[in-house]
């Protein structure tokens, strides 16, 4: 199976996450049905989809919690099913809700998460000392994990996450409550983590998944509706124009250029109209508007091009598709 292309790091033929016809059901619920993808290693890779998705359930079967009930699911070489416990040992997840004990010491904790994982006291200190830099906990390693700010909790959650060098840290909504500042701090570690191990970050957040991924899995009804480099999704988008016009014909012009589709209208008030069209094709149409609107002596006040964003394909992908159902 052919690995997404991650722009910057070669055509990578190394794969760190194979699904491969997936399915998952509850009860008559089909939360994820026949879901198949790559993920590329040393990557950051959003799933994203609108609630009901299937995207809990597939980060549950990618982190080992779940059981596809057909379908293969393969994490760094290791058939999930098959060898549960050393694929788990390959992998790192922090749920939306970092699981941290707020009456332990972030050191305290971490040597706590250490045990459970099985390291040697030697181990340990190299892995936490490891984590630590990685995260940039130095200056609370001492303070009680109850009393930090929420940035700090989820990067201590991630620390954890990563103790046992896994290939493949899974993140489900990792930067909810998070405010700009932390946000931004957060944004920077993902990327720093992503340079060396997959990094797959599950979010409904489309701002998130630019900000920060390399590539993105787009589903919908638990089915997979798009997948590539963040670029080639943004391009499978809508160009869309914003034209404020005087005129009642306004709407009529517009539908007389080939290529634009989907208009919609907003009066302003003084005979002003706001449109908006939308066009697949790529072609900068804002000299062939004005043109058409100038001879039928139509005043205008702005044309407005808006490039292709994620946020367009996200909508009409996910426009026709079937919700899952309750779970997520």
């Amino acid at each position: 199976m052919p690995a997404i292309p991650v722009p910057g790091k070669g055509n990578r033929t190394d794969l760190t996450v194979v699904a491969t016809g997936i399915s998952k059901r509850f009860g008559r619920v089909e939360a994820v049905r026949g879901l198949t993808f790559s993920v590329p290693a040393a990557c950051v890779c959003g799933l994203l989809g609108p609630n009901g998705a299937g995207k809990t359930t597939t980060i549950r079967m990618l982190a080992g919690l779940l059981v596809p009930d057909e379908g293969t699911l393969r994490v760094a070489g290791v058939d999930i099913a098959r060898e549960a416990d050393t694929a788990r040992r390959r992998i790192g997840y922090l749920p939306e809700s970092a699981p941290v004990h707020p009456e332990l010491r972030t050191s305290e904790f971490l040597r706590y998460r250490a045990d459970l994982i099985g390291l040697s006291r030697a181990e340990a200190r190299v892995a936490i000392d490891r984590s630590v830099a990685a995260c940039e906990l130095e200056p609370v390693y001492g303070r009680l994990v109850g009393a930090l700010s929420k940035g700090y909790r989820q990067r201590v959650g991630v620390a954890a996450a990563i103790l046992g060098d896994p290939r493949l840290v899974i993140l489900d909504e990792p930067s909810v409550g998070l405010d700009p500042h932390q946000l931004r701090a957060f944004r920077s570690l993902l990327r720093t983590l992503g340079r060396e191990r997959t990094v797959l970050l599950s979010s409904h957040i489309l701002a998130e998944i630019e900000a920060v991924c390399d590539a993105a899995i787009l589903i919908a009804g638990g089915r997979l509706v798009a997948e590539g480099p963040i670029e080639a999704l943004r391009a499978q988008g809508s160009d869309r124009y914003i034209i404020e016009a005087k005129g009642s014909d306004a709407r009529v012009a517009l539908s007389e250029i080939d290529g634009l589709g989907a208009l919609t209208d907003e009066l302003l008030g003084d005979g002003w109209t706001r449109l908006g069209a939308e066009a697949v094709d790529g072609v900068d149409r804002r000299e062939t508007i004005a043109a058409t609107l100038a001879r039928r002596g139509l005043a205008v006040r702005e044309i407005r091009r808006e490039r292709p964003t994620l946020e367009s394909l996200f909508i009409r992908s996910t426009r026709s598709a079937a919700p899952a159902g309750d779970r997520s």
